[in-house]
């Protein structure tokens, strides 16, 4: 994907996770620095639980979405869970717009249409593999634009 041109590119921040995390963070920390409680946590404790929290708000952080000449990738936070599909695989024409219900999660889902990767309900495109019933799902507020481009890829 690096020698090929990009068309296309859609970053959503998973501000939710960066608060959520960063609030546990600092809530552990303070509880370390003033041993709140009967029972104090250990350093090593401490140190363990915010690497774990660290390492999983760099996994998750953003959504990443890039459309190139021949492939488009959904990838989370730095880049180390990513999925990639060719453009000749996909029903570019069947491509829809499909409102994500509340209860399908967030990040990585398994839904009666296929894999989702998003960062909060809402809308999604839905691209449909040429020889499956199944589809990739991917969190948008761009629907039209990327219909676009990728009809343009045709």
């Amino acid at each position: 994907m690096q020698n090929q041109k990009i068309k296309y590119q859609e970053t959503q921040i998973a501000n939710w996770i960066v608060i959520t995390m960063v609030l546990f963070l600092f809530f552990l920390i303070l509880s370390y620095l003033f041993q709140w409680g009967d029972n104090t946590i250990p350093l090593s404790a401490t140190v363990l639980t915010s690497l774990v929290f660290v390492v999983i708000t760099l996994l998750f952080f953003r959504l990443t979405l890039t459309i190139d000449e021949n492939i488009i990738t959904a990838s989370f936070g730095i880049g180390l869970i990513k999925k990639s599909i060719e453009l000749k695989d996909l029903n570019i024409q069947e491509t829809e717009e499909i409102k994500t219900p509340w209860y399908y999660g967030i990040g990585i889902r398994i839904t009666p249409y296929g894999i989702l990767y998003n960062t909060k309900p809402g809308m999604a495109i839905k691209l449909k593999y040429k020889n499956s019933e199944k589809a990739f799902l991917v969190g948008t507020e761009n629907f039209e634009e990327i219909k676009k481009v990728l009809l343009g890829n045709e």
